[in-house]
């Protein structure tokens, strides 16, 4: 199944000096600038793809080491059953930290998976852009040829 596309607002601004600042408000401290349109767009694309790759990095190796204390607490719960001597109370404490521990690596697997999504979806955002970008420059093109054949 393909990613979902999702929309994001771009707020394009040409600065006093020439050049030209975006903003997207949706992703906190995704601002670029640039010397020109393309230029800016690729910065803050550029940002926000490292930012939320960095993110799902960061996540799966939470991952990995959630797994590995999950084994552990898998091991000390088997090995906690198998003594006589551990009292009911005791084991129920365990049982429901262990619980506690399998909510939360199901939790941070759907963040992984929620900003996979999220980067998808810029990257066909982004790409959105671009071929807008250079469906505008061709027309920008064609107008300055016919005003230099005008003149």
């Amino acid at each position: 199944m393909p990613p979902e596309k999702r929309a994001f607002t771009i707020i394009l601004e040409r600065e006093e000096d020439g050049g030209y600042s975006v903003v997207c408000p949706a992703l906190p401290g995704c601002v670029s600038q640039g010397d020109d349109r393309r230029e800016a767009l690729r910065i803050v694309r550029e940002t926000e793809l490292a930012k939320t790759q960095a993110l799902i990095e960061q996540l799966e190796r939470e991952k990995i080491i959630l797994g590995i204390w999950q084994e552990i607490v898998d091991e000390e719960l088997a090995g906690a059953k198998a003594r006589a001597d551990i009292t009911n109370t005791y084991l129920m404490e365990i049982e429901a930290n262990a619980a506690e521990f399998k909510a939360s690596v199901v939790a941070k697997a759907a963040e992984v998976r929620r900003l996979q999504e999220i980067n998808d979806a810029i990257i066909a955002h982004n790409d959105d852009i671009e071929r807008q970008l250079a469906a505008q420059e061709e027309r920008e093109a064609e107008q300055r040829k016919k005003l230099e054949d005008l003149h």
